[in-house]
């Protein structure tokens, strides 16, 4: 029987280089572990390539992995293995599988957490919207209008609510607004602060959710790594049993299945929507609020500002070189019109349309920022219109290039 050529590390030189001494226990200890191997990794494809929809059934396919994986990790330290190459090959499987079965239990508990707070969060956005609608009647009764002033103060605080609701400074400088405005009409008072509870329990949870989805990450990135490190213990154990056939051990050659894929984990998680990851450099942000310092309170920069408020600020010379930053030539698509375009990011008194020098002031260079290849965000444009747009290449970067800055 050969092992199945599936994607989970690295197997010793005096392995793959072993002689045919010993070859009469080698043959039947090769196809004791054999047994072992091929039924998990079998389960493990099943597993990772479910096409369940629901987060429950989700969740149950990683439990029932984590089950098969620590049961073969007990199996495989049951073996009574006694040539020291294979020895080494049942530690790394004994490991790899407690690793696996770890990475499937984690991601079992976290799919179904945020199938909860799914849920959750369903709720908690119908109570906002019932609130706000609540205020909204509270506002136009006649019987309130000596509040018409501060019914127009907290309307103008909940435009300031930021589009992510994990950037946390932004969030509660929005409730500070909502919180300083003084009612006369004391059930403006209550409706105001249900709307304001409201949107901070909602921003809570969406944190909450933020975070599972950063948990549910690391769970499927550990998955990742196992699967290399068992496609190399595969190579390696089939060649190193393959050399017992020829030395005249025992070891059938039937033909290697042909190598599985799988969806990667979050792919079959519940959507999730969190901005793109922004890096700016230091250099880069202090230059860019001075410049948002010096053009006043402009609300067609608020999405800049919140940029820079979430952005992960490193050195200029820790930024990677797929990242758009000041003064960078970038390619983009735009998805809802696939057409593709390639622009230089610059400040506004270097902004030249015939040279397709764009301002980072203006929706598109602010909307760049930061981005690294491949990733995409939906920007804000006047008139409550958005654009996708999707980062294609950097085709110059003044950092990566060691040009000054």
């Amino acid at each position: 029987m050969k092992l199945h050529a599936r994607p989970l590390a690295l197997l010793t030189v005096g392995l793959l280089s072993a002689s045919s001494a010993g070859c009469s226990k080698k043959g039947p200890e090769c196809q004791a572990m054999v047994g072992v191997i091929n039924p998990t990794s079998d389960a493990m494809v099943r597993a990772t390539s479910s096409k369940a929809e629901s987060g429950a059934e989700q969740a149950e396919a990683m439990r029932k992995l984590a089950t098969v994986t620590k049961n073969a990790s007990d199996a495989m330290g049951k073996l009574t293995v006694t040539v020291p190459e294979l020895k080494k090959v049942q530690t790394d499987y004994r490991a790899l599988y407690t690793k696996a079965s770890s990475d499937a239990a984690s991601l079992a508990d976290t799919i179904a957490a945020i199938g909860v707070a799914e849920k959750e969060m369903e709720k908690l956005g119908l109570a906002l919207k019932a609130s706000i609608d609540g205020w909204g009647e509270a506002c136009s009764a006649e019987k309130n209008k000596p509040d018409a002033a501060g019914c127009l103060a907290f309307a103008e605080a909940m435009k300031t609510l930021p589009k992510d609701p994990t950037n946390k400074p932004s969030v509660e400088r929005s409730l500070l607004a909502m919180d300083k405005i003084e009612w006369k009409s004391d059930e403006l008072r209550a409706s105001a602060k249900k709307v304001r509870d409201a949107y901070a329990a909602s921003t809570a949870h969406v944190a909450a959710m933020h975070a599972l989805g950063v948990k549910a990450e690391a769970a499927d990135k550990g998955f990742k790594e196992v699967e290399g490190k068992e496609q190399t213990l595969i190579d390696g154990f089939n060649k190193f049993c393959k050399q017992l056939a020829l030395a005249g051990g025992v070891w059938s050659e039937e033909a290697r299945p042909s190598r599985l894929t799988r969806a990667p984990a979050l792919a079959r998680l519940p959507p999730m929507s969190p901005l793109p990851r922004i890096i700016l450099s230091r250099f880069d942000r202090e230059r860019l609020e001075s410049l948002l310092y010096s053009v006043g309170e402009r609300p067609d920069l608020d999405a800049l500002r919140e940029e820079l408020e979430r952005a992960e600020i490193v050195e200029p010379a820790d930024v990677p070189a797929n990242v758009v930053t000041m003064n960078s030539r970038v390619r983009f698509v735009d998805e809802s019109t696939k057409k593709e375009s390639e622009v230089t990011l610059v400040f506004p008194n270097q902004a030249d349309a015939d040279s397709r020098r764009i301002s980072v002031l203006a929706p598109i260079g602010s909307a760049l920022l930061g981005l690294a290849v491949g990733a995409t965000i939906d920007w804000p444009l006047p008139g409550s219109r958005t654009r996708k747009l999707r980062v294609v290449a950097v085709t110059y970067q003044p950092e990566a290039a060691g040009d000054p800055i």
